[in-house]
């Protein structure tokens, strides 16, 4: 489980350095433009078309990678069972009997004097 998680940190962080580059080079975009706005109104019209095609780059919504989250049915799947089972080990099961004399008179015993049922208004 350690190496997956090592893997999928390594995948992440290269991903993460990725998208880091792309809002790098926008920012770059983006003081350019500034600085050709300040300039004069003329110059930036002329570069006007340049500048919207650089604009334009287009980088696809950052989507997380298949694989890139640790494969839980994997290490957790039926844990609910493990857990219960080992609870049989620990856990011991002891009889209780129900003393009808001191029971509450809405309640019922079984016959064997084992369960009890609420009967009562």
């Amino acid at each position: 489980m350690r190496e997956e998680e090592e893997q999928k940190k390594q995948m992440m962080k290269e991903k993460l350095d990725e998208i880091n580059r792309h809002i790098t080079a926008l920012s770059n975009i983006i003081k350019d433009m500034e600085e050709m706005m300040k300039a004069n109104d003329v110059c930036f019209l002329k570069k006007f078309p340049v500048s919207m095609e650089r604009v334009q780059i287009s980088q696809p919504d950052p989507q997380t990678p298949s694989g890139a989250l640790i494969h839980v049915p994997r290490y957790l799947g039926n844990l609910p069972f493990r857990v219960w089972k080992k609870m049989q080990d620990i856990v011991q099961n002891t009889p209780v009997i129900l003393d009808p004399n001191t029971a509450h008179s809405c309640l019922v015993l079984s016959d064997d004097l084992t369960r009890v049922r609420w009967q009562g208004s």
